[in-house]
């Protein structure tokens, strides 16, 4: 067997491949003797059809079946040979063979890409931007919690600002008439608030339980017309700010200003969280940046491929499936990018996970969750519950290491600015 090796890319090889017939012939023969030996046509006992006659009959299907096997067999030995691990099924181009003559083809694969990382040593340069908690988001969330507790009260007089609407929603025409099957039954609406201020707030104050009324609701670009029987007004009651009330929210605080405190600790947690998880993505393109890999078009199709039978699944194909592959090629790309430098970063520096690392972080969840100690034990006996906390142990390891070679530029900013840019 003759091998020639053709790089057609970084990921792409052609392997043109050439067995001599003294290298097929007897393979063949076993093959035509086996065809022979079922062969069985009138006037013949299975078997006994002479060879010419089967040569006639049956050449070009033996043929195709050597033909099939002697490919699989030589393309392997060549992949063996040659220490290649094709990462698609190949593609057979140039076929050439008949009997007496040599068989003659190209295999044209892709494997996993070659190249180097980059010299972590000399810094993994980023920017990031750190959220700090500001008084407002405590604010809002005691806010949020005095709605959680807070209690209501019929009113029988005309609705103020602020007091609840109860009420049937029905959608008018033009002409001010009911549109069929368009009625909201039993919907709350605040006054002051959302889509209900300004010309619609004084269109509904002072109306009582029993009242109807029309207003105009504006809807993005729309102005929609609706009638509103109102069934009920209520008040909501606040509980005061005082240290019982922090202490009915969180037991474990005494005073209003611990239940501050924590709620603080807990934005800014999830803050951090969030800070963390811009720092991994600003190193994944920087690294991506740096190494200037390209993917192969089979993991991309796969990627692909995957996602839209997911999206499939979850009853999310809104678009068809050329256009998933359009808008997603770039997501695809980047992905597939990562995946092969991650697992290059992982192999090269020894950096895995132990049963003793998922006991660990088992522990500590059970720790930080006392009362549901045994319910954790019971979700993460299921396999695929510890393989995904193996995962989410290795990412960790993977950027805790990483991160020793980052460079990060930090700017602070309070999280007041971060709400601004989410209006």
């Amino acid at each position: 067997m003759k091998i020639k090796i053709k790089d057609i890319n970084t990921f792409t090889k052609e392997l043109s491949i050439k067995v001599e017939w003294s290298d097929l012939e007897n393979a063949y023969n076993i093959e035509f003797k086996k065809a022979k030996s079922k062969y069985q046509i009138p006037g013949f006992r299975k078997g006994k059809v002479p060879t010419n006659i089967v040569k006639k009959n049956l050449q070009p299907s033996i043929e195709a079946q050597f033909i099939e096997n002697s490919i699989n067999i030589y393309y392997q030995k060549a992949l063996v040979e040659n220490e290649f691990n094709p990462i698609n099924q190949a593609k057979i181009d140039g076929l050439d063979f008949k009997v007496g003559s040599e068989l003659v083809f190209k295999a044209i694969f892709e494997i996993t890409p070659e190249f180097s990382l980059p010299d972590f040593s000399k810094k993994i340069k980023i920017k990031t931007t750190k959220y700090i908690a500001h008084k407002e988001d405590i604010d809002r969330s005691i806010k949020d919690l005095q709605d959680k507790y807070s209690t209501v009260k019929l009113i029988d007089g005309g609705a103020t600002s602020g007091n609840f609407i109860n009420g049937d929603f029905h959608e008018l025409d033009s002409n001010g008439e009911p549109l069929p099957d368009r009625k909201l039954e039993n919907q709350y609406i605040k006054l002051g608030e959302a889509a209900f201020t300004g010309d619609v707030e004084k269109k509904i104050l002072g109306a009582k339980s029993g009242d109807s009324l029309n207003v105009k609701i504006k809807n993005q670009d729309n102005v929609i017309r609706y009638k509103i029987d109102v069934k009920r007004v209520e008040e909501q009651i606040l509980p005061q700010l005082n240290d019982e009330f922090a202490k009915t929210v969180d037991p474990s605080v005494k005073t209003l200003k611990e239940l501050e405190s924590k709620i603080s600790d807990n934005i800014q947690s999830s803050l951090d969280i969030e800070h963390r998880r811009n720092i991994e993505e600003s190193i994944v393109e920087f690294i991506i940046k740096k190494i200037k890999l390209v993917s192969p078009d089979s993991m991309i199709d796969n990627y692909l491929n995957y996602l839209i039978e997911d999206m499939k699944k979850n009853k999310q194909n809104v678009m068809s499936e050329e256009e998933i592959r359009k808008n997603y090629k770039d997501q695809a790309d980047r992905a597939v990018k990562w995946h092969l430098i991650k697992t290059k970063i992982l192999d090269e520096n020894k950096l895995n996970v132990s049963d003793k690392d998922i006991k660990s972080k088992i522990d500590e969840l059970k720790k930080q969750n006392p009362n549901q100690s045994k319910q954790i034990d019971d979700f993460y006996k299921d396999h695929m519950n510890s393989h995904k906390l193996s995962d989410e142990i290795l990412n960790k390891k993977l950027f805790d290491y990483l991160i020793e070679f980052s460079s990060n530029k930090v700017t602070e900013k309070s999280s007041k600015e971060l709400q601004k840019g989410n209006k």
